[in-house]
């Protein structure tokens, strides 16, 4: 390891990969649906699919009422 690259630099990279990796195994293993492609196959409609980082921002907006 180069020890010249900060810690959260380092952090910042392990971090997006596992957002992405996450949100890959997500959309084969989830039943959803998206604008582009419709439904997932076998059902007639589902939840929209949504990144990790987009349900973890709108997420923080959600009152303790769940409104």
């Amino acid at each position: 390891m180069n020890a010249g690259i900060p810690l959260p630099t380092l952090l910042s990279q392990a971090l997006v990969a596992f957002t992405i990796e996450f949100d890959n195994q997500a959309a084969g293993q989830i039943i959803h649906r998206t604008t582009k492609h419709g439904a997932s196959p076998g059902s007639r409609q589902g939840p929209w699919l949504v990144s990790l980082v987009m349900g973890a921002n709108c997420m923080q907006f959600i009152d303790k009422k769940g409104v």
